[in-house]
């Protein structure tokens, strides 16, 4: 099991503008703090992607969200707590969320991690994390720590590990308005 020191040592590099790998209920993450427009920039970098791509939010409830998203009708929870499978839902933005999170259209991506290592990293923060699978865009996602090495060296600051069974298959994402499967 991952220790307290490991979650606090990954939440002390995403809070110093670092970029961390973490581990997911499916894929390795690579991820920064969502407000540290530098840290995002950085991200978007490491993954060579465009600018205006948009990022996925990691919560251990929708709660952490409220400054992100907009807040979601009973229907739309139900809907979120009903899902059997990670599923990442995309909502309008909240009109004060940071622009570098928004896609072009206004929504924003986020996912409640039920990955109990990331959970507590959410917890330890106490506010979100980004999210995206640790590759480079187009390249496969990354499923254990020595494919992390190989080929992300030098382009993250901390490997959040874990030892916990994943699906190595990255999330299902569905617009959480109309539930239209996208992945």
């Amino acid at each position: 099991m991952t220790s307290q020191f490991a979650i606090r040592l990954a939440a002390h590099h995403i809070r110093n503008s670092g970029i961390i790998i973490y581990p997911t209920e499916t894929v390795y993450g690579l991820g920064c703090d969502p407000g540290d427009q530098q840290a995002v920039k950085n991200l978007n970098i490491i993954k060579q992607r465009e600018k205006h791509s948009g990022f996925l939010l990691l919560a251990s409830s929708l709660d952490q969200l409220s400054d992100y998203i907009t807040t979601p009708d009973q229907k739309a929870i139900d809907t979120i707590n009903s899902a059997n499978v990670p599923t990442s839902w995309i909502t309008s933005a909240e009109k004060n969320a940071p622009p570098w999170l928004i896609s072009p259209d206004g929504t924003i991506g986020f996912r409640i991690t039920t990955h109990v290592v990331t959970k507590k990293l959410c917890e330890q923060l106490g506010h979100p994390i980004t999210s995206t699978s640790a590759n480079i865009k187009g390249g496969k996602p990354v499923s254990n720590t020595l494919q992390c090495h190989q080929q992300l060296t030098g382009a993250f600051d901390y490997l959040l590990t874990s030892n916990m069974q994943r699906s190595e298959t990255p999330s299902v994402i569905r617009i959480l308005s109309t539930g239209q499967q996208l992945r």
